[in-house]
């Protein structure tokens, strides 16, 4: 790398657009902070306890996580004996949480865990419990299992001390359990949702993730924590790909002081002449946050299969709101007018029949055929951009 971005110190190769990390001054996102002195030893030694933790960081992560993160694979082609160079994923990835507390006939996982009474007092049985959910190499020798559990003692007390979601959701357990009448405790999609007052939610002493909603439905992607999943199942929530605490609630290793990920409040840096604030689109910032710059923390980029993982997952982020957005725009990327639709568009304006169930459009000689989603050719990867290229 030989070039560096005069606006946000980001390094970059001769080939590389100066927009590419900082759009030319318009993103500024404060600097990852600097991991609690362990984790960094960790990243940065070369004991065989840190080699151990970076060979084995995935497993780790996924043990001490406080949300799963679940995806459907492809399996490998027939004939291939099973072996697939790479991983190919279809749909959406889902962000998951379940209750705060584990049902009666199942063992604690993820944020249960840390709510835990009885394995919060010992931290050994807790490191056991945390090792026993995760898959690891059928190869692992004894010698590395007792390595991990190890580890798994040092991390688990780090977050418990430095990590904010940690801290907020045992807090939040603990209210929960006081069974007040018209509360609920929720992480809200951003700091505080756009255009609501500041007493609506409100944050109690203590906590600083976590507000609570009084006598009101929370937003659309609010995530509401419970004490119990309702009817005693371990029904899970989905978090929404667009909500600020998915990358910190998954990624506890990567940002252990619970450092938020991106949320559509998410502004651009003031411009001079500009009198409406842009956003930042989920591109812009994850662009901004993968560049290595030299005078800030590193850890990111230590992080090997983990930081691999996690570059996946916003990718797979940013697909995922830009369908979202063609989705519900067609009408205004002028998708009607696609020649391929046209004739099936114009024939349900003809008859009225946009909202008519599809019984009533086969009986008026209409055919069924979905509700159409166009891509434009601006989707990197489409078919129409593809036969532009």
């Amino acid at each position: 790398m030989v070039k560096v971005c005069a606006s946000c110190g980001a390094l970059r190769w001769a080939g590389e657009r100066a927009t590419f990390c900082c759009a030319g001054g318009k993103i500024h996102l404060d600097p990852l902070p600097a991991p609690p002195p362990v984790l960094r030893r960790l990243w940065t030694d070369d004991t065989l306890e840190a080699r151990t933790f970076r060979q084995y960081v995935r497993h780790l992560n996924s043990a001490l996580a406080l949300s799963s993160l679940s995806v459907r694979e492809v399996p490998p082609p027939a004939g291939t004996g099973g072996y697939a160079p790479c991983v190919v994923v279809q749909g959406r990835l889902y962000h998951r949480i379940g209750p705060l507390e584990a049902p009666e006939d199942r063992p604690p996982s993820f944020a249960q865990i840390y709510i835990s009474d009885p394995l919060a007092e010992d931290p050994e049985a807790e490191a056991a419990v945390r090792l026993g959910h995760v898959r690891l190499p059928a190869a692992t020798s004894a010698a590395v299992q007792h390595r991990l559990l190890d580890l798994l003692g040092q991390l688990q007390a780090m977050l418990r001390q430095v990590n904010p979601w940690v801290h907020d959701f045992i807090m939040a357990a603990e209210i929960l359990a006081q069974e007040v009448e018209h509360r609920q405790l929720i992480i809200s999609v951003a700091a505080r949702p756009a255009g609501q007052h500041a007493r609506r939610y409100n944050a109690p002493e203590g906590l600083r993730e976590v507000a609570v909603l009084m006598g009101e439905e929370p937003g659309q992607h609010d995530l509401v924590l419970r004490r119990r999943a309702d009817g005693g199942t371990g029904v899970l929530q989905t978090i929404d790909e667009s909500h600020r605490a998915c990358d910190p609630l998954h990624f506890v290793l990567l940002f252990p002081l619970g450092t938020t990920g991106w949320h559509p409040a998410t502004a651009q840096a003031p411009q001079p002449g500009r009198e409406r604030q842009r956003m930042v689109t989920t591109l812009q910032f994850y662009a901004y946050r993968l560049q290595i710059r030299p005078h800030q923390d590193d850890s990111l980029h230590r992080a090997g299969r983990l930081f691999q993982e996690f570059v996946c997952m916003a990718y797979a982020k940013v697909e995922a709101i830009r369908l979202k957005y063609i989705s519900t725009h067609q009408r205004e990327i002028r998708a009607d007018l696609y020649q391929s639709v046209r004739d099936a568009v114009a024939a349900d304006a003809e008859l009225g029949q946009q909202e008519q169930p599809e019984e009533g459009r086969e009986q008026a000689g209409v055919p069924v055929v979905g509700r159409r989603v166009v891509l434009p050719a601006t989707f990197i990867g489409g078919p129409r951009h593809m036969r532009q290229r």
